[in-house]
This record gives structure tokens, sequence and C-alpha cells, in this order.
């Protein structure tokens, strides 16, 4: 088991504005060597994940991201990147593409989701709200003195390791 860290609880103002929240981000990952990913599924179905890929981040063409892709698939990657600083919307159009909608197993979808807090009026009343960041850094604002109330209780996920020292979550949900 492997500890997963709490999702960092929001700040609202009087009149129930938020002040302060935390936002998921998402790196996506494929495992290459996923028992379902045979050579005929993945040749079926990397084109068209390629183009959708392309269309949803805008930040390559088709045949570039197929490149990556099949060079990927050659190397036999388990933790192969696809695109880090995915958002919630993006996660769940990603969900639905070719190869991925096939499950983990199959299409070898890993996903790694990350916290970032986020203030929405930004500078305004920075002091105010505060920030807790790490040890060296005294905690400030509202942030510090309720940082414990706001950190909540982490929880824990099981998780295996497999061939090169990589450890893969059993299952996606946590399970504490």
């Amino acid at each position: 088991y492997k500890s997963i860290s709490a999702e960092r609880g929001n700040i609202f103002s009087a009149d129930g504005k938020l002040l302060a929240t935390s936002l998921p981000s998402f790196e996506l990952r494929m495992d290459m060597k996923a028992e379902g990913l045979t050579k005929t599924v993945f040749n079926a179905g990397v084109d068209s994940l390629a183009l959708q890929l392309s269309t949803l981040f805008a930040d390559g063409s088709k045949e570039e991201y197929r490149n990556k892709l099949v060079q990927g698939y050659h190397s036999g990657t388990r933790y192969f990147l696809i695109h880090r600083n995915v958002t919630y919307p993006q996660y769940l159009q990603v969900k639905k593409f070719s190869l991925f909608k096939l499950g983990q197993n199959t299409g070898g979808l890993i996903t790694l989701q990350q916290n970032k807090r986020m203030y929405p009026y930004q500078l305004l009343a920075n002091r105010t709200i505060g920030y807790v960041r790490d040890a060296s850094v005294n905690p400030v604002g509202l942030e510090g003195m309720f940082n414990k109330a706001l950190s909540g209780k982490n929880g824990k996920r099981l998780y295996q390791k497999i061939s090169g020292g990589t450890w893969v979550a059993i299952n996606s949900d946590n399970e504490i």
C-alpha cells in the first residue's frame, strides 16, 4: 500500500464565493505491455488514437503522435508518457478514445492525478487567504491557520511491483 494525498479543502468567503480550491491535473501514460494490447489491437487503433490526441491537445500532428506511439510500442515501455497537465474535461474525453476505451488491461491507459491549488481571485487578498508550502516557509493566512482541517486525511492504494522495478496500481480506485 502507498499513501494517496488527500484533496485539500476549499475556502469560501462569507457570501459563498470560492476563494481557494484544489483542481485535479492528470498525467497520461500508456502501458505498451498491457496483456490485451496485442500487435493486432494496437495496429487497428493507433491511427485513430493519434488523430484524437492531436485534435484534443493541438500540440502535434497526427503523424507525430502516431510515430511517438509506434516507437513507444516497439520499445515496450510500461509507463510511456502521452501528455502532462491534462484537465479533467480533457481526461474525460481521453477515456473515450479508440484504444483507451477498451480498459486498462487492453488499451493500456494509465492516469496519474495531482491536485493544484488555485485562487480564482489571484492576488486579491492573497495574504489573508494565505498559503502553505514546504517546512522552510511559515504558513500564512487562512491556509496556514486552518491547515490541519484543510489537509484532510490521506488514503491508501494497493500497488504491485512489475518487471523493471515499476510500481503499478492494482485498481484505479483508492482503497482507503
